[in-house]
């Protein structure tokens, strides 16, 4: 059984604590550490079916995630989907919420639809208006997943990551649970 510890704060929480926008530099790590978990995932054979502001745990202090929530949607790939939150319903592919069968392709949406969010617009409208973030990472959060966990991930860590922000270094985010609760 996974365990909450201290230094995880809700990403729900922490991004209303930043009035729906973080930093795209923020914004890139917690994508990682999803694309790192949807690879195990789709190894695994599982399809979580609601990675969400509301399931997903972040680590500011070790750039980390945890996801402890929406357990109860998951399904191995290829069997029925009992049920799904809005979201997921929402973004997933057509083809999936036609056949209503688990699909790693949806949680490779949701990431994206996530990383969205999380540059304060889910749908994805304003971000390149506004500036939100580097337009690599706009356009990769913007088209849609090629279906493999593996790929996205590569695409994302030897591409999108380089042509948005450079070399690599780490990115502080100054934020702990006494400043959230």
């Amino acid at each position: 059984m996974l365990r909450k510890t201290p230094d995880l704060l809700l990403l729900h929480d922490v991004l209303d604590s930043f009035t729906g926008q973080l930093d795209a530099r923020h914004v890139a790590w917690i994508i990682s550490s999803l694309l790192n978990l949807a690879c195990y995932l789709d190894y695994a054979r599982l399809a979580h079916n609601a990675i969400l502001t509301n399931t997903f745990f972040i680590s500011p202090q070790q750039h980390s995630g945890a996801l402890l929530g929406g357990w109860w949607y998951a399904v191995r790939q290829g069997e029925p989907m009992r049920a799904a939150p809005m979201t997921t319903i929402e973004y997933a592919p057509f083809e999936v919420m036609t056949r209503q069968r688990g699909d790693n392709r949806t949680d490779l949406e949701l990431i994206r639809a996530l990383g969205r969010e999380l540059l304060g617009d889910i749908t994805g409208m304003r971000l390149a208006r506004e500036n939100a973030a580097p337009l690599p990472l706009l356009d990769w959060l913007l088209r849609p997943t090629a279906g493999s966990a593996l790929d996205d991930y590569q695409t994302w860590q030897h591409h999108v990551l380089r042509d948005s922000f450079g070399k690599r270094r780490f990115v502080k985010l100054d934020l702990t649970s006494q400043d959230l609760y």
